[in-house]
């Protein structure tokens, strides 16, 4: 059974899906035209700046980075694809802890229409236990049991064919206080 939470359009809303920020490496030697008594930068040659991802009428939400002045386009470009990911979480009975590492590409392998479909994701991170097999004392042996959070793109062909297939977006989770009597 898997769980998948969409949560990608708050992100997308509030954090942009564009990002701003001026190359470090124009910096010093940035072009500029001089004349009239102004001197005028030029934006292309001295920003840098993108979209990822289309959001409802196509006017994109671009905000300045963090960092403002970087040449890092590939952090930058990291930050905006995980604003457009839905998490999948799924759960692996009797797993190997030790070989899910954060950041490896996973595939979701399930069934529709008597086919078996695959959906590309990366793995985000892992909760891992060990269980008795068996009831009471007379369980003699242990079993992994991980839940995995994979990020996949909300955009994918396959993440809709998936959504069609009876995959459902669940609400975020709600987080209560514990109640003691």
């Amino acid at each position: 059974m898997a769980k998948v939470v969409d949560d990608t359009l708050d992100k997308l809303n509030t954090e942009g899906n564009g990002v701003r920020f001026q190359m470090a490496s124009q910096v010093l030697n940035a072009p500029v035209q001089v004349g009239n008594n102004k001197m005028v930068a030029s934006r292309s040659k001295n920003n840098s700046e993108f979209a990822t991802t289309v959001v409802g009428d196509g006017s994109n939400l671009m905000r300045v980075a963090k960092t403002k002045v970087t040449d890092n386009v590939y952090l930058e470009a990291s930050k905006m694809a995980k604003r457009g990911c839905a998490s999948v979480i799924v759960t692996w009975l009797r797993s190997d802890p030790s070989k899910i590492i954060p950041g490896m590409p996973t595939e979701i392998i399930y069934e529709y229409n008597n086919e078996i479909q695959t959906l590309p994701g990366v793995v985000r991170h892992q909760i891992s236990s060990l269980e008795v097999e068996g009831t009471g004392m007379v369980g003699d042996r242990a079993r992994a049991k991980s839940s995995l959070v994979i990020a996949v793109d909300r955009s994918s062909p396959e993440f809709q064919k998936y959504l069609q297939a009876g995959g459902e977006v669940s609400a975020l989770p709600e987080i209560s206080t514990i109640q003691v009597n």
